[in-house]
């Protein structure tokens, strides 16, 4: 007997919204706004305060921080977020103050959008927009967190007009969608920007473009190194925003995200207070952004980085602490510009790991990695998995060694769920 719609599991809802959409990616806003328009969110996100963050690294970084803000504060608002994608679960990517949403209030949502769209056929990625947009105005939320997909202009959170915009930095990735030159890339990201409302450029050097797009548009643009700025000087940050001067601990996450973040409730009148400010950051980690876990008394660093941009950032910020050659285990998509990545590890690591990542069609194989790898001359062996990788480390490493898992979101993820595994066997074996 087949399942009515609001009988279905959330896995079985997953493994639905997969096969109903012939592309992994279509770019557009059209059909999502129709059925959005069908369910009443755009009228109902019209009613809250709304984030929404671009770039090419740092987004889930800024959005992290704004939780944290928000859940620091003393009036204790109700804040949800949106990010992408997940490691381990879905329900990672629709968070309502600073949790996970329960599954049956994913899967009504889901239920409420395939009855919604008629004959409208959406993505994967749009229906998980949806969703977190039903799931957020069921509940109510006062200010909501809205992390982009792909680019910005053409991304399906970008039908909600933004009260803040906040584009964290403009690198090279995703050309094939965005185009291949910074300035093109910057009008893409920049197009979440809305007439009269607050932009801010996070980075000191983004492209024109993302200034060219805010004065067309109107925008309120806030650009740091001239409208607000920070130092970052032995271990501490010092910002100017706005009329406000504020002072604390070097974050973990990325300095310009974090400033963005900090801004922003500066500019909303939501101001925690300095200590509260202070203390959200005391111990904020990221999954899969410099994430420190001790695994067997050695340091495993899992990141995500997936660009050049991203692999020159975590390898300045792990050696400015260490210079002891690490381990590295490197899984990737086989599109991304791997040499570029690989580069700035091209003198300073001790042995490589090539992995395979199984059912990821996009995945570069080992062997090709091993090549790029060999190319900048990288020590480095065929490992299979991430999972036989960290086999192999268990005894080829040694206490005190650090090991780095980077290199996708498919890599990190693999890693976590070789250390789930591990953690609910009695001898530590997964």
């Amino acid at each position: 007997m087949s399942l009515t719609p609001t009988q279905r599991t959330l896995s079985e809802w997953l493994d639905y919204i997969e096969s109903v959409h012939p592309s992994e990616i279509e770019m557009g806003l059209s059909r999502v706004r129709t059925v959005a328009e069908r369910m009443g969110l755009m009228t109902a996100m019209a009613e809250r305060t709304v984030i929404t963050i671009a770039g090419t690294n740092g987004k889930g970084s800024c959005v992290a921080s704004l939780e944290a803000l928000f859940a620091e504060h003393p009036q204790k608002p109700s804040f949800a977020a949106y990010t992408s994608p997940h490691f381990l679960h879905f329900n990672e990517r629709i968070r309502l103050n600073g949790e996970p949403a329960q599954d049956e209030a994913i899967s009504q949502a889901f239920a409420e959008i395939d009855s919604a769209r008629d004959d409208i056929s959406l993505s994967y990625f749009e229906f998980a927009t949806l969703a977190a947009l039903k799931v957020f105005a069921d509940a109510g939320s006062d200010y909501v967190i809205l992390e982009v997909g792909l680019g910005g202009r053409l991304d399906a959170v970008n039908i909600i007009d933004a009260d803040i915009a906040i584009v964290t930095s403009i690198a090279l990735d995703h050309q094939d969608w965005l185009g291949s030159d910074l300035q093109q890339i910057g009008r893409e990201k920049a197009g979440i920007f809305r007439g009269g409302r607050v932009a801010i450029s996070a980075s000191p050097d983004v492209p024109s473009s993302v200034e060219e797009v805010a004065r067309e548009l109107g925008a309120k643009h806030w650009q740091a190194n001239q409208h607000f700025d920070y130092q970052v000087n032995a271990g501490r940050v010092k910002m100017q925003l706005n009329e406000r001067e504020f002072e604390m601990t070097k974050p973990g996450l990325p300095v310009p995200s974090v400033v963005a973040a900090v801004l922003s409730v500066e500019l909303l009148g939501m101001w925690p207070g300095d200590e509260r400010v202070a203390r959200a950051f005391d111990h904020i980690q990221l999954t899969g952004r410099c994430q420190r876990i001790n695994w067997l008394g050695r340091e495993l660093i899992l990141d995500v980085a997936h660009n050049p941009a991203a692999s020159e950032h975590l390898q300045t910020q792990l050696f400015e602490e260490s210079d002891k050659p690490p381990f590295l285990v490197l899984g990737a998509m086989a599109d991304k510009d791997l040499p570029g990545i690989l580069k700035p590890w091209a003198t300073c690591v001790k042995r490589a790991y090539a992995c395979d990542l199984p059912n990821t069609p996009r995945a570069a194989t080992a062997k090709l990695l091993y090549s790029e790898l060999a190319e900048v001359g990288i020590p480095a062996a065929e490992a299979g998995t991430v999972r036989q990788a960290m086999e192999d480390l268990r005894e080829s490493s040694q206490e005190g060694d650090r090991i780095i898992i980077m290199g996708s979101f498919f890599t990190v993820a693999a890693a976590l769920s070789y250390l789930d595994d591990s953690s609910k066997s009695p001898d530590g074996n997964p």
